[in-house]
């Protein structure tokens, strides 16, 4: 209450509840990610589109053209 956090939060301060925007993007594109390493890019394919149990609003699935990140097979 006294961090005004969660439902005791300033009506203007409050999650945007608004329905999710539509995002244009298929299953099969080609994409290019930018890292947080400065300069580094990753490209890859589109494998999943939507909403998920662990996280809110759309999520999108790359499967990278390279083995980058937690998922690099080793």
């Amino acid at each position: 209450m006294r961090n005004k956090v969660g439902r005791f939060a300033d009506a203007e301060e409050k999650e945007d509840l608004s329905p999710l925007r539509t995002i244009n993007i298929s299953i099969g594109e080609r994409c290019e990610i930018e890292s947080a390493e400065p300069g580094l890019r990753k490209r890859g394919t589109v494998q999943f589109v939507g909403q998920t149990k662990f996280g809110k609003g759309t999520w999108i699935g790359i499967e990278y053209d390279e083995p980058f990140g937690k998922n690099d097979g080793s």
